[in-house]
């Protein structure tokens, strides 16, 4: 049989181990295992990331569940992270660890319906975040299994010529233009063009 609870920091415990009848001259063996506890194992202890490409590692293992976000899979547990936009962003989050059973959900603080995740076509992948907003997001799988989950969040700007108003003037007989339009947009009454590309 195993005893399992939470150890608070500076208590101190006694272990009691009863052999059964005195009289036994059997011997027994009793394991202690200790393992730290998660810090932001809770939407209010989540862990704060900066940057426009930041990598969120850890470990799922012991994770409880947070218990309010609906469509999270049954008997997961989740830890959590705190990032800012420092800018307008196109953001995406890839998996990049070796499991790639784990999910991930994105929340604005104060509502809790996903803005994004990877929970098949329930959410959008990646989502637009607004300069200096807080997001949560949350990592969430078996809490018993020991392999380490690894995501990519990328954050990419809009195009400043994403609209006519923003174009950039060039000149000359030979230009290189060099941009990533990922996130580029079409305008309320643009026609179409380059087949169907924005």
């Amino acid at each position: 049989r195993g005893l399992r609870f939470a150890a608070e920091a500076g208590h101190t415990y006694w272990f009691a181990v009863d052999a059964g009848n005195p009289g036994s001259v059997s011997a027994g063996e009793v394991q202690i295992e200790v393992r730290v506890t998660l810090g932001n194992d809770a939407i209010g202890d989540a862990r704060p990331i900066t940057g426009e490409r930041v990598l969120i590692e850890g470990s799922l293992l012991d994770s409880s569940p947070d218990g309010r976000i609906p469509d999270l899979q049954p008997g997961h547990g989740d830890v959590w992270w705190e990032w800012t936009s420092p800018r307008d962003l196109q953001v995406t989050l890839r998996n990049r660890g070796i499991g790639g059973r784990e999910g991930w959900v994105v929340l604005r603080p104060g509502d809790l319906r996903p803005l994004a995740g990877n929970a098949g076509v329930r959410f959008p992948h990646s989502f637009m975040a607004q300069a200096g907003q807080r997001y949560w997001i949350g990592v969430y799988g078996d809490p018993a299994a020991p392999t380490p989950y690894a995501f990519e969040l990328e954050g990419l700007p809009v195009p400043p010529q994403d609209a006519f108003d923003g174009r950039i003037p060039l000149s000359g007989e030979r230009v290189r233009i060099r941009c990533r339009p990922e996130n580029a947009s079409r305008e309320p009454g643009e026609p179409p063009h380059g087949l169907g590309m924005l």
